[in-house]
């Protein structure tokens, strides 16, 4: 199913295991990255007040030191207004949720040991502002809810003054990979896990409804290797960039939703249909063969 906006899925697992979306690459081939500024694991410290309470941006980000390391806004991620793409914000806030994982080792180990991942259901966006080339970003993240089988997230990220330029949530699904089923997850383990506050933001429902109207059809896109990640179907990130190819030149991203349905495989053909609202939304389905919808993207311009 998903990664909670880059949810810690493992390491690189047995190639016969059927996970379902991932968001980036295993903890254990990231590269390097800057040092993760990290609050107290004291014991006192697990959580943060009411996790219900909603801080300002300022609150939450001094008083809730949450996971985060730091990037540039390099050439190679702008387009060709010298701003940041938005996949590739998105695959700064999965490098950040994954890199997250070792902060968490009882978590981590119980993951490694039992062949669970988290894998992605759903995210938000809010798009804020968007940084311009050569601008230093924080990319923070952290757990603000953990039960049964699921878990929600906050990843922001922000510029160097510590304003916030994209503030997203998402929902995980804890999935045994040997079984396919979903997985509870023991007491012991989620009480491991530092739950921060929940980001002030509004927050949408997970699942997306397509409203009702004619679509149009676009060209055929088959899934490449350079789209596939290390569980072996195509990385989260990809879907936002094939989706967003079939937006007008003008339209300026402000909100978007994913739903996670069905993972697309290696060689798969995704069939693109797009719906456009008076409201200032594009909704896109990328369908399998037989019509049904390997993820359903809502870009809003407002």
């Amino acid at each position: 199913m998903m990664t909670l906006g880059a949810w810690p899925s493992c390491s690189c697992r047995n190639p016969s295991a059927s996970p379902r979306f991932s968001d980036a690459r295993s903890p254990q081939s990231a590269p390097p990255c800057a040092p993760s500024k990290r609050r107290s694991r004291a014991k006192t410290d697990k959580v943060r007040g009411n996790p219900d309470r909603l801080f300002s941006v300022r609150q939450f980000e001094f008083l809730h030191r949450m996971f985060s390391i730091t990037e540039t806004v390099t050439p190679s991620r702008t387009g060709e207004d010298c701003r940041l793409k938005f996949v590739s914000a998105l695959r700064m806030m999965q490098d950040c949720s994954e890199l997250w994982l070792d902060s968490e080792p009882a978590y981590r180990d119980y993951f490694r040991a039992n062949n669970i991942a988290q894998l992605l259901v759903s995210r938000q966006v809010d798009v804020l502002r968007v940084p311009r080339i050569k601008e230093k970003l924080t990319i923070t993240t952290g757990v603000f809810g953990c039960a049964g089988a699921f878990g929600h997230r906050n990843t922001i990220i922000y510029d160097e003054s510590g304003a916030p330029c994209y503030a997203t949530w998402c929902v995980g699904a804890f999935v045994n990979l040997n079984t396919g089923r979903m997985s509870k997850i023991p007491a012991e383990v989620v009480n491991s896990l530092v739950i921060d506050a929940k980001y002030g933001m509004e927050y949408l429902d997970r699942k997306i409804t397509v409203p009702a109207g004619e679509s149009a059809s676009h060209a055929p896109v088959e899934v490449l290797r350079d789209d596939i990640d290390y569980n072996r179907h195509m990385n989260n990130a990809q879907y936002a960039r094939i989706a967003a190819e079939l937006l007008p030149p003008s339209f300026e991203i402000k909100r978007f939703r994913v739903e996670y349905k069905i993972p697309a495989k290696l060689g798969e053909t995704l069939h693109p249909q797009t719906l456009a609202t008076e409201n200032g939304c594009v909704y896109t389905q990328l369908k399998n063969k037989s019509g049904l919808s390997h993820a359903v993207l809502e870009f809003c311009d407002r």
